[in-house]
């Protein structure tokens, strides 16, 4: 079995971008958006997505994986 990886691109992204989330198929599917401190700051399903309105290191979780996200 060959593990899927998903990434946000682009990362770094830039204020006010609008990344996808590679490797989404299902619009169905959940993931969670945690800032650096563990606090949830939204929960979303599908592959797009809207970069935070603030800069800073932020971490997505996507079925078993975490992604690091760089918000410039």
């Amino acid at each position: 079995n060959t593990a899927t990886t998903y990434r946000i691109y682009p990362n770094p992204t830039h204020l006010g971008e609008n990344p996808t989330l590679q490797g989404v198929s299902d619009e169905d599917e959940e993931w969670t958006l945690y800032d650096l401190q563990g606090r949830c700051l939204q929960k979303n399903s599908g592959s797009a997505t809207k970069a935070p309105t603030t800069a800073g290191i932020y971490f997505i979780q996507y079925k078993n994986q975490v992604i690091k996200w760089v918000v410039e």
